[in-house]
């Protein structure tokens, strides 16, 4: 299904990424590489290198695969895609502060969690590198770190 905007409390739109980039790594079409927001890797081949925003690139946005893109290309959804890329490596104060900017704008509620959040001044959140090897461990702990991690904000409201 292809959208036009993207949910705005960040829990939310890491599950649908991750739900995004399952659909990614079982496509013959793309090959997940956190390196790359969304790359067209070959001509003959088409296919094309994604990260996690880039899954969502792919699947909830709808993308070509003979394009390449970065957030910008989105102009709406461009904060949200940024914060993505930013909790995949455990920023969760910049994926906050990228939330914040998103539009269209977050509750203020929503806004309030978020302030509360960056006062506890916590450290940065673990998440394991997602692996690009092949078989059935491919992101196994990239994957259980950011369920977690949706755990972890969904505990704090966001």
């Amino acid at each position: 299904m292809t959208m036009t905007s993207l949910p705005t409390v960040l829990s939310d739109l890491i599950e649908l990424a991750l739900a995004d980039l399952t659909k990614c790594e079982a496509s013959p079409d793309y090959i997940v590489s956190m390196d790359d927001w969304w790359h067209w890797y070959d001509d003959d081949t088409n296919v094309c290198f994604v990260c996690l925003a880039g899954a969502v690139m792919a699947q909830t946005l709808g993308s070509d695969l003979t394009w390449a893109g970065c957030p910008s290309n989105w102009a709406t959804q461009e904060k949200h895609l940024e914060a993505l890329d930013r909790a995949r490596s455990g920023r969760i104060d910049r994926a906050l502060l990228c939330m914040a900017d998103a539009s269209p704008c977050p509750t203020d509620d929503y806004i309030k969690a978020i302030e509360a959040y960056l006062r506890l001044d916590m450290e940065d959140f673990k998440v394991e590198p997602y692996r690009t090897k092949t078989g059935t461990h491919r992101g196994v702990g990239f994957k259980r770190d950011m369920a977690s991690l949706i755990d972890h904000l969904r505990s704090h409201n966001l």
